[in-house]
């Protein structure tokens, strides 16, 4: 008996939500402002729609990438790389997917709403991100991180920040 090679059409979801907020337009003018020679918006929707259909480590993302039917392959280094300048434009993305999902629901913002949380990890071990400190969840012998949420009215998230675990 032979296994069949499973391919996954379930990103296909994804993409439009992608496409109707023009990441790849705001992708790649932020990419155009770097020196990088990859494609920031494909490593970007691989890794995005890894995360929501099979979370795992990004080493896993690359060796797993073939799973998807039609999505053109990306480097490892690439899916590294891109991580640093997500992470240097996440403010940037938020105000430019924040005026798209405004303009694209003719959205004006006159009440927004703030909630935190916090994120436990197994781990003991504190680090730069990861630290004790007050668990709504009852686990004080635990790292966690704490994580405050922007919403509209309607409950579409604006922006988010993620804070040492000991943050009040």
């Amino acid at each position: 008996m032979s296994e069949a090679e499973i391919t996954n059409w379930g990103y296909i979801a994804y993409k439009k939500i992608w496409d109707s907020f023009s990441l790849n337009k705001i992708l790649a003018g932020m990419a155009s402002s770097t020196k990088i020679s990859f494609d920031l918006s494909k490593t970007s929707f691989l890794m995005a729609v890894s995360h929501l259909l099979n979370p795992s480590s990004k080493l896993s993302v690359y060796n797993n990438q073939d799973k998807y039917t039609n999505i053109s392959p990306v480097g490892l280094n690439d899916i590294y790389r891109s991580l640093d300048i997500l992470a240097d434009s996440k403010e940037k993305i938020e105000k430019e997917i924040f005026e798209t999902n405004r303009n694209l629901f003719n959205m004006s913002v006159d009440v927004v709403f703030y909630d935190v949380t916090t994120f436990s990890f197994s781990s003991v071990r504190p680090d730069s991100l990861k630290y004790f400190g007050y668990s709504k969840k009852g686990k004080p012998n635990k790292v966690q991180v704490v994580t405050g949420l922007l919403i509209d009215y309607y409950g579409r998230p604006i922006g988010y920040e993620i804070s040492p675990g000991n943050t009040f």
